[in-house]
């Protein structure tokens, strides 16, 4: 009898383990399904920035030709004392 109450107190310890564990991975399971959903939100940022600077880069070489552009066409116009 002493042997089936000692067993029994074991048998209820590792019972409450056991529901502490699976709160633990329950809890840990949630901590990584929310890190996933963050890290997907910063990746669609990261990629949205990067084809923002890929733009910007464009229209800076757009607006680097079109300064050449006038600067060309204005000296142009000086060399030839056609000055208004």
């Amino acid at each position: 009898m002493k042997w089936y109450a000692e067993n029994q107190e074991m048998l209820d310890r590792d019972v409450i383990t056991l529901r502490r564990k699976d709160e633990e991975i329950k809890e840990l399971k949630e901590l990584v399904s929310r890190l996933q959903t963050q890290h997907g939100e910063n990746q669609t940022e990261k990629t949205k920035r990067a084809a923002e600077r890929t733009s910007d880069a464009k229209r800076i070489r757009d607006l680097e030709r079109q300064v050449c552009k006038n600067e060309r066409s204005f000296n142009g116009g000086s060399l030839d004392g056609s000055e208004g």
